[in-house]
This record gives structure tokens, C-alpha cells and sequence, in this order.
């Protein structure tokens, strides 16, 4: 994503839009940092977007983002249980990234893209005023305030069931599995834990994912080579989990198992060879240890 960047030459924003820090089927929870450049990735309407073929394998739930306009209503019950369908965590302060404070008429949220938190407060419905809570110096105001999800999956009493309808229907297909009573008890009661991402299609609807800007392929047959290993792998690590512990979801659930299909020009009609620019920019963005 840096060297694009740099040929670019800032005619366009680019983002990365990872894969997962963790392997298919694992016990634990990709970054939070991963998660949330997916989420701007697919969320921004002008950027390039850089991602790995192994990337693309997962099946997405719907693009989900909320808008905060200082002057406008906002209802601050619906607020707050979208936030914390969502991932965001209610505590005293708003002490790191994901976490937030409602206090009457205020609320003390930290966005994950933000390097501090924001204060939101309200005049009744309406929202009177945004603003930036620096470390240092005075508060930066803002007219308007984008949030987007903490999590890839939604969890609150209509998911809870939606993955309850799911796990029955999954457990009549099986002799064995996880205990699927205490599974729906857990997404009734909200809680979360590492690796519960693997039932995000029994909480929601998953969809192919769709970028903002038109697919530019780069290496299309190490691509292709990339997305076929990605398969493998996921069939495999499938495969080795014991029966009594294999989740109700199948690879099908989460992933798309058929061939490569995604279709673009060639990264070469984007961006102009590395040696006819190369001498007329700097290149101190790509030093090691003080190297050029």
C-alpha cells in the first residue's frame, strides 16, 4: 500500500484492507486494528483499496456506519444500543479506543480511528455540539461525526435468535458438536469471547465483499495461485478440529470456496513504471536503518 502510495502521488487516497492476523477456524479474535481498516477500507467512497487475495475469501456482513450532524437529531437509546451491538465497550471513561460513557446528555466515545476521544452533546434531541478531546491544547470542533462498527459481527436480541434458528437447524445435520444450548444462552446474555467471529453467519447475513473503487489486479496468477492456498487452508484447518468441537458453521458459511472471479485492468494501466518517476520525488519514506 506505501509503494502505491508513492506512485500515486497523493492523486488518490489509499487503503489497505487486510486478511486476517489469525488462521481460519481459530480460537482467537483478529486485531482490532485489522478490523477497523476493513471497516474504513469499505467505508470510504473515493479510496484505492489494497488488499491481499486471501483477503478477499471471507464473506462480509452488510456495510453498517452511523452519522452524528451537530444541529440534528439523533436518538441516544438507538445510539447506544447500535454501539454496543457492535462491539463498543460501556465503562467509566472513555480510556482507549472502543470505549464509551454515556453521562445524560453526553457522550464520551473513543471512535477506533481516533487518536482521542470525542464528546457528543445533546440540547434534548438534537445534537448541539461535536468535539475532539485532545491530550493537548483546547477541544477541536467537528460538524459532523462518522462511526463505524468495533466488530465484523452484530450482536443484540435479534441476532441472538437469528443464531439460534441457525444452530438448531446445524445441529440436526450432526451427531456431535459444540453444546449449542450454551451457545445460544451466551448470545442471548451479549457476551462475547475470543474466536466467536467463526458463528458470524449464524448472527447475520453475510455478502460478497464490494470495495468503493473498481478491482486493479496486480500478478493475476500469483493472485489466483494466493486465493486457491487461502482454500486449502481453510478446508484444512476445517478438517483437523474434533467433531465434538467443530463449530456449527461451515467453511461454505464463511467463505467463498469457488474459483478466483474477480476481474480489473492490470495495476500497469494505473500507475506509470517505477523508473520513469522514481528520481523526482523522495523516496525517505522506504528507508531502513537510515538507508535510501
Amino acid at each position: 500500500a506505501r509503494g502505491i502510495r508513492y506512485h500515486l502521488a497523493g492523486k488518490h487516497p489509499v487503503l489497505l484492507y487486510p486478511q486476517d492476523d489469525v488462521a481460519p477456524f481459530s480460537e482467537n479474535s483478529p486485531s482490532s486494528d485489522r478490523i477497523t481498516q476493513r471497516w474504513l477500507a469499505r467505508a470510504s467512497l473515493e479510496a484505492l483499496v489494497v488488499a491481499p487475495a486471501r483477503a478477499l475469501l471471507a464473506r462480509v456482513p452488510v456495510l453498517e456506519q452511523l452519522w452524528i450532524v451537530q444541529g440534528h437529531p439523533m436518538d441516544r437509546a438507538r445510539l447506544l444500543s447500535w454501539l454496543i451491538a457492535w462491539g463498543y465497550l460501556r465503562t467509566q471513561e472513555p480510556d482507549a479506543p472502543g470505549s464509551l460513557c454515556l453521562r445524560g446528555e453526553t457522550l464520551l466515545i473513543w471512535p477506533p480511528e481516533f487518536q482521542e476521544p470525542v464528546r457528543i452533546e445533546w440540547d434534548e434531541e438534537i445534537v448541539e455540539r461535536i468535539r475532539i478531546l485532545p491530550q493537548e491544547g483546547p477541544p477541536q470542533n467537528l460538524p459532523r461525526l462518522r462511526l463505524l462498527p468495533l466488530r465484523e459481527v452484530r450482536l443484540d436480541a435479534e441476532s441472538a435468535e437469528r443464531a439460534a434458528a441457525f444452530l438448531h437447524r446445524a445441529a440436526a445435520h450432526r451427531d456431535r458438536g459444540p453444546d449449542r444450548r450454551q451457545l445460544i444462552e451466551d448470545f442471548r446474555q451479549g457476551h462475547w469471547w475470543s474466536g466467536a467471529e467463526v458463528y458470524r453467519a449464524a448472527l447475520q447475513p453475510l455478502e460478497s465483499l464490494s470495495l468503493p473503487s473498481p478491482p486493479v489486479l496486480v500478478e493475476p496468477i500469483l493472485i489466483q495461485a494466493e486465493w486457491e492456498a487461502g482454500i486449502q487452508e481453510i478446508l484444512a484447518r476445517y478438517r483437523q478440529i474434533p467433531e465434538e468441537q467443530r463449530p456449527y458453521t461451515t467453511p461454505a458459511d464463511l467463505y467463498h470456496l469457488e474459483a478466483f472471479g474477480w476481474k480489473g485492468p492490470m495495476l500497469s494501466s494505473l500507475v506509470p513504471p517505477f523508473w520513469q518517476d522514481a528520481e523526482t520525488r523522495s523516496n525517505s519514506q522506504f528507508r531502513v536503518q537510515g538507508a535510501d
